[in-house]
């Protein structure tokens, strides 16, 4: 005999999707309307704007901004994208905290359409600041690497020609007079400077 024990009901879809962005802490996600009003805002978006729940909904989203791109119409030309397209998208934005912090973000902005009416938008937004910096870091590290390598090498090379000159003379004029295991010796140091030469040329 199979003893079944009682499950709790699932909530619905939406009760669930609402329950996991509640919890959702290193993204912003929030919805806004076809005109670009804030109609929800998670904790993530807290953390991540500064704004409370109560302090952005309601609000145009070009709050979330710099100025000077709000001016230019940058706010509403990616809600436009998103309508026309499904989704925008932008990898690197810059975007504005609400104590005036400008800080890079992952953004991403769909669509909400039902029956070929657009009911609002989903937006999305990670902070990517420190990875961006890490990156550039990483970049700058390389590029001071290279310049290095290039004048360590070119500072080498009048240094080590004199020395190759030096050993294939000394090869030519003192070798015939050493006996064979001296000629070895001399000739893996002209080999081997010949190999560094090519090495940084």
């Amino acid at each position: 005999m199979r003893i079944q024990i009682p499950c709790p009901a699932m909530p619905p879809p939406t009760a669930s999707l609402h329950l996991l962005i509640s919890r959702i802490r290193d993204y912003a996600i929030f919805t806004l309307s076809p005109v670009g009003i804030i109609t929800s805002w998670n904790p993530g978006a807290v953390t991540i704007k500064g704004y409370t729940a109560e302090e952005a909904i309601g609000q145009n989203f070009s709050i979330l901004y710099r100025d000077e791109d709000a001016e230019r119409g940058i706010p509403d030309h990616n809600l436009r994208i998103a309508e026309a397209e499904g989704i925008f998208r932008d990898p690197e934005g810059i975007r504005k905290r609400k104590n005036g912090e400008i800080f890079t973000a992952e953004v991403e902005i769909v669509s909400l359409v039902e029956n070929g009416v657009l009911l609002g938008f989903a937006k999305i937004i990670r902070d990517v600041t420190d990875r961006i910096s890490m990156r550039d870091d990483l970049r700058q590290a390389n590029n001071d690497l290279e310049q290095f390598t290039s004048i360590a090498a070119h500072d080498l090379q009048e240094p080590l020609r004199t020395v190759t000159s030096y050993l294939t003379l000394l090869n030519k004029q003192a070798g015939p007079v050493l006996d064979e295991k001296h000629r070895g010796f001399l000739a893996h140091a002209v080999d081997g400077a010949a190999r560094m030469q090519r090495l940084i040329a």
